[in-house]
């Protein structure tokens, strides 16, 4: 006798069911342009519905389209900013008046993980534990490097502000960008800077632009 062996798994409903670690993962699946539309759509269902990749083309066909559909309502699905939350027996804050208190270290490090796509990173830079709260006004912890905590953070929680964020990130590195461009043009026609010191001083512009 032949026991046919049954797949079992489970559909996310809500964008909290999905995890930051999870989302990570799809997202760099997403946005390769190398990869066909079919992969992804197996690839997403590896990845929320923690079906193996080699038992996808055992599912009935109809049980796949309605895979496909739920996250697809999922990922279309609209989210709130989410100002703090525990997680893990701690409260998180998210960083106060960004634009006007980001600090060197936290900039250099959003932009490195930006660049690396490392979205659990980027949520560890602007939610800290809170050290004090009266009200409606908080105090978080001073920043001193990332972590990977948020791996198995709800994606709902992350998904709003990193969009945010991210954008006015843009923004703050295009009024960086012009205020380089204005410096090095200053340095170049301003007859105070001779020599090597004007030398020392656009080499110095040149690596800000790096």
């Amino acid at each position: 006798m032949i026991q046919q062996k049954i797949i079992t798994y489970t559909i996310p409903t809500e964008k909290k069911d999905l995890t930051l670690a999870d989302w990570q993962e799809y997202r760099e699946i997403l946005t390769n342009p190398e990869l066909d539309e079919v992969y992804k759509e197996k690839m997403a269902i590896k990845i929320f519905c923690k079906i193996p990749f080699n038992h996808i083309d055992q599912l009935k066909s109809v049980d796949y389209a309605e895979i496909i559909f739920n996250l697809s309502n999922i990922f279309n699905e609209r989210t709130e900013m989410v100002r703090h939350f525990n997680h893990q027996g701690v409260k998180y804050g998210l960083i106060p008046n960004f634009d006007k208190d980001i600090t060197v270290a936290e900039k250099a490090d959003l932009d490195m993980y930006l660049e690396a796509g490392d979205l659990v990173r980027l949520t560890s830079i602007l939610y800290r534990p809170i050290v004090f709260e009266k009200g409606d006004l908080y105090t978080i912890e001073p920043y001193s490097g990332t972590h990977e905590k948020f791996n198995d953070l709800p994606y709902d929680i992350a998904e709003n502000v990193l969009d945010f964020f991210l954008t006015l990130l843009h923004e703050l590195q295009k009024h960086m960008t012009g205020y380089i461009e204005r410096m090095a043009q200053k340095i170049k026609t301003n007859s105070t800077f001779q020599g090597q010191q004007k030398m020392l001083l656009l080499k110095n512009i040149e690596a800000l632009r790096l």
